[in-house]
């Protein structure tokens, strides 16, 4: 999931500034991106054949990494405001909902889903046969293989760009109407 914090405000920021953004947008000058905490797939892969990928839980470890990161998210970010955009699977909610534990509400403005940013669809795994496909992928090569009733790497890469693009046409509108024009986020 992505998490977005501290904006360059109109002017400011030598790295926006550079390439002569900061006078037209409103930009956040950290964006953190974080993957979900352990989950039951990590540990036992033949979990994805009795339960959809995107239903697959966090274990307790997992659920306790996530809570570690967002007290680090928390150093990073200080007292700044806070968009986190996050994928619907079950086990990025539940890591959002141990980070949102340790951000204080008053600082988080959006929380959004977001199904762009969800991990790669690797089709079905209920008949057994995923070892087999995994051999092929190698040889045809990881970004470029599609997987069966599933996406390819490039999939991935297409989806994520369309919302890196819908994301800096957020930046440049600046609709955070939650967000004043002198506070950072």
């Amino acid at each position: 999931w992505l998490l977005g914090a501290e904006a360059v405000p109109n002017g400011a920021g030598k790295a926006a500034a550079a390439e002569g953004l900061a006078d037209k947008w409103r930009l956040p000058s950290h964006i953190v991106l974080l993957r979900h905490g352990e989950s039951l797939g990590n540990i036992k892969e033949s979990v994805y054949r009795v339960i959809p990928d995107w239903q697959i839980p966090l274990t307790e470890r997992g659920k306790l990494q996530a809570r570690n990161a967002g007290r680090k998210i928390l150093d990073v970010v200080g007292k700044r405001k806070v968009v986190i955009y996050y994928s619907p699977y079950t086990r990025t909610v539940e890591t959002l909902d141990q980070i949102l534990e340790t951000i204080p509400a008053e600082q988080v403005c959006i929380v959004q889903e977001e199904p762009r940013i969800r991990e790669q669809d690797f089709g079905n795994y209920q008949d057994g046969t995923m070892k087999d496909i995994k051999k092929e992928r190698v040889r045809f090569g990881r970004f470029f293989f599609r997987f069966p009733e599933g996406e390819s790497g490039a999939d991935v890469y297409d989806r994520v760009s369309s919302f890196f693009e819908t994301l800096f046409r957020q930046f440049k509108r600046n609709p955070i109407s939650k967000i004043g024009p002198d506070e950072d986020y």
